[in-house]
């Protein structure tokens, strides 16, 4: 769908006129000798007697830069692969290729944002899909696999010869290494890396190269917990010899059919050479500045995607790099199997429950639930909720420093509405402190300007620069 049309460039960012109104952050494409080269829409204006003017950014610094004039389209690509994670913010299904992640994938994160939730997701659809894999399970978070699928394997230790003669029938072997000491962790996770790394090379070097002979098909190895493998600083004796070959499987891996899945809550704690050979990445939550400067780092993550990541909610990540054509925004999926450790302390400190307050509703309330239920419904399958909606359903009030908002009951609001909300161009405030309870505080980021008025909020056709001085010149 055309949306726009670049008036002008400087380096990798320019400028463009739009046919309507987009929300920042959004993705676009121009077309150079039959290729599309993605960009992201970086600002949004309106300008008097122009429309709806903006700022983009270029995503790929090796394609060509387009012309003046040249046609901008809204990138309505759907993300297809074998490897279901679960869904965009409009409901779109995200299922992602299984090549990228044998060139290494960064999952990173504060503790309790849903690392470990999306990894048991990803070995759920490995074992689905009869993709060989070696979890180092550090805290013993992946011993259900088990019970989810006959082909995954929970174990302290095995023999090398045992674990090749279950990798051949392509099964998921989790070592389960929690308890262990600092020093037997490392080695173990030393010991199976070394050993792997070197078979799979001696295996192609006996095939020759050709794929129809190697008798050990492509592996995934993931390490939970790798800046304890790999640490940056702080190198013991005990665990270089771990490190060392960390990074040799980092770099070289990829050629024998080895990809690493590595998890690190604080990625300046993970090696540089570890980190920096993952060409994709799934970024959590991240709020310590530390952390958020070596993500921005990455040649694939950009300033809004960045600025995005210190306030995603629990169970949502940004994907970027290889696995994707542009950042993704994805709401991870519900495992399938139990969880080994999902614990409620209180319980297990003999606390007693608190019993909830029965919530009673006026037939009012249950007509206004009725109908956020379906819009939750609807905004997995076609549409996201609004703003309108919004202002239709709850009161519009004047609030102090705020100004004018869309009151919403915390009871009504859902989490997944602040990222929608936002993309729309709107602020989302949560107000616990409010007289009668707490609330959600939405207001509209753009105040509305006599430019807006004069112009229509969707334009059918762009006008040329000298098509505008002359309707200049008609109105003086």
């Amino acid at each position: 769908m055309l949306v726009g049309r670049v008036t002008s460039v400087s380096g990798w960012s320019g400028q463009a006129e739009y046919t309507e109104k987009l929300a920042v952050g959004e993705f676009v494409y121009y077309q150079v000798n039959g290729r599309k080269v993605i960009c992201q829409v970086t600002s949004l204006s309106v300008q008097p007697y122009k429309g709806f003017h903006g700022t983009f950014k270029i995503l790929d610094s090796t394609a060509n830069l387009p012309k003046i004039w040249t046609n901008l389209y809204l990138l309505q690509e759907k993300i297809e692969g074998h490897i279901n994670i679960g869904a965009t913010e409009k409901g779109e299904p995200v299922k992602l290729r299984v090549n990228p992640f044998f060139r290494h994938v960064l999952i990173a994160g504060k503790t309790g944002r849903g690392k470990t939730h999306l990894q048991i997701v990803i070995h759920e659809e490995f074992l689905k899909c009869g993709i060989p894999s070696i979890i180092i399970d550090t805290h013993g978070e992946f011993t259900h696999l088990n019970k989810f699928n006959s082909n995954a394997i929970v174990v302290e230790e095995m023999r090398f010869a045992d674990l090749l003669a279950h990798l051949k029938f392509k099964k998921t072997v989790v070592f389960n290494v929690q308890g262990l000491s600092y020093s037997s962790k490392t080695r173990l996770c030393y010991e199976i890396l070394s050993q792997l790394m070197a078979t799979k090379e001696r295996d192609y070097k006996q095939a020759e190269n050709d794929v129809r002979l190697l008798e050990i098909p492509p592996v995934i190895v993931d390490i939970d917990e790798t800046e304890i493998y790999a640490p940056e600083h702080g190198i013991k004796a005990m665990n270089k010899d771990c490190c060392d070959t960390l990074k040799a499987a980092a770099e070289g891996g990829g050629k024998f059919g080895i990809g690493l899945i590595v998890n690190a809550q604080r990625a300046p704690g993970l090696h540089y050479e570890v980190r920096s050979q993952c060409n994709s990445a799934m970024v959590f939550q991240i709020t310590d500045s530390g952390s958020r400067i070596v993500i921005g780092q990455l040649p694939y993550i950009t300033n809004f995607d960045l600025k995005r990541i210190k306030d995603l909610p629990v169970g949502q990540c940004i994907i970027t790099g290889e696995m994707v054509t542009h950042p993704l925004h994805v709401l991870v999926r519900d495992i399938e199997t139990k969880r080994a450790k999902n614990l409620d302390f209180e319980n297990m400190l003999g606390l007693q429950a608190i019993p909830k307050q029965p919530i009673i509703m006026t037939d009012e309330e249950k007509g206004l639930e009725e109908t956020l239920t379906t819009f939750s419904k609807t905004s997995q399958t076609n549409e996201a909720i609004t703003f309108e909606r919004l202002q239709s359903l709850f009161t519009v009030r004047k609030v102090p420093v705020h100004g004018e908002c869309v009151v919403v009951p915390e009871r009504y609001f859902k989490p997944d509405w602040t990222n929608t909300l936002e993309l729309q161009g709107c602020k989302v405030v949560h107000c616990p402190g409010m007289p009668g309870g707490s609330v959600y505080l939405i207001r509209k980021n753009i105040v509305k300007t006599k430019a807006e008025i004069q112009f229509p909020t969707k334009t059918s056709t762009l006008i040329r620069g000298d098509a505008l001085q002359q309707e200049k010149k008609q109105r003086k």
